[in-house]
């Protein structure tokens, strides 16, 4: 059996815009990058406008990045088991659990399985992994022999002889 991972935030949807689109309506600014919401943030703000953000209830309306549930069901069709990731608090913001599964379903994303932390996955079993965030694909990368980093601004630098910078879900071979 094939079987690949794909992490939720910032792969199957628009992470991290929807954070900086929820962080200017509330301060009307026009923060474009996530580097700089960061750099122009007082941390302190920053982890209140964060938590303020986690209890929302914003998560379970986001738009899928374009594609993507395509992308799943065509994962499907060619046997591929669905491994969905994602680092979000579940422990902290319970909430979050129910806004991720409703948010799943709604839009009709195949899946197996949703694991919430991604720390003592065993990479290695992995056909294929899609990540966004530039350090975590390197270090997955060391065990998976093809992992995808949707481009972005926060995650440039060097990336893993593993690692494939894509701009979409077209650009990967199934």
């Amino acid at each position: 059996m094939k079987i690949c991972a794909i992490d939720i935030d910032g792969v199957l949807n628009y992470y991290p815009k929807t954070w900086i689109d929820f962080v200017n309506a509330k301060l009307n600014k026009n923060f474009s990058s996530l580097n700089e919401l960061k750099n122009n943030l007082p941390y302190q703000k920053y982890v209140e406008l964060k938590e303020l953000y986690r209890l929302s209830g914003i998560k379970k309306t986001f738009i899928p990045r374009k594609g993507a549930v395509e992308f799943t069901k065509k994962l499907r069709e060619n046997n591929y088991a669905i491994i969905l990731f994602t680092t979000r608090p579940i422990a902290t913001y319970p909430t979050l659990l129910k806004q991720t599964l409703e948010w799943l379903k709604k839009h009709k994303f195949e899946m197996d399985a949703l694991v919430w932390d991604k720390i003592e996955v065993p990479w290695s079993i992995f056909d294929f992994v899609i990540e966004d965030e530039l350090d975590m694909a390197n270090k997955i990368a060391e065990k998976c022999n093809k992992v995808y980093l949707i481009d972005n601004d926060h995650n440039k630098g060097n990336a893993n002889k593993n690692v494939k910078r894509i701009n979409g879900f077209d650009e990967i071979e199934i």
